[in-house]
C-alpha cells in the first residue's frame, strides 16, 4: 500500500478514535459527558419550553447515541489493529497521543487568553 495510503489510515484512525474537544482528562472510554448534556438540555428548554418529559426523553436520546458512539469507535479500533501491523498500530498509537496533547495545549492556551485582561484602547496605538 502506497505510504499516502497508509497516512490516509492514520488520519482516519485519528479522526475516529480521538475524542471531541472535551476536558483534557476525559478520554473515548470515560464516562457520558452528562454536564455538556444537562447545560444543554437546560438551554433548549427555555428556548422551546420543554416539558420535564421532553427533557427526559432527550436526555436519553443523547445516552443512547452516546453508547452507540462509543460502540462504533471500538469496532472501528479493533478492525483498525487487526488491518493494522504490530508496529503500525504502536505508530498510530503515538500520532494518537500527539494529537491529543496537541489539543490539550490548545485548549489550555484559550483559557489562558480568556483570563487575560485585554488592553484598553484601540488595538494599534
Amino acid at each position: 500500500m502506497p505510504t499516502s495510503r497508509w497516512h490516509l489510515v492514520a488520519l482516519l484512525g485519528i479522526g475516529l478514535c480521538a475524542p471531541t474537544v472535551v476536558p483534557a482528562q476525559q478520554t473515548p472510554s470515560a464516562s457520558p459527558p452528562e454536564a455538556r448534556w444537562n447545560r444543554w438540555i437546560e438551554r433548549l428548554s427555555k428556548q422551546l419550553d420543554l416539558t420535564t418529559q421532553q427533557q427526559e426523553q432527550l436526555r436519553t436520546l443523547l445516552r443512547q447515541r452516546w453508547e452507540e458512539q462509543q460502540r462504533l469507535r471500538e469496532r472501528f479500533r479493533q478492525q483498525l489493529k487487526e488491518l493494522l501491523t504490530p508496529q503500525q498500530w504502536e505508530k498510530l498509537q503515538e500520532l494518537r497521543r500527539e494529537h491529543r496533547e496537541k489539543l490539550r495545549e490548545r485548549v489550555r492556551q484559550r483559557r489562558l487568553e480568556k483570563r487575560s485582561p485585554r488592553p484598553e484602547g484601540p488595538p494599534y496605538q
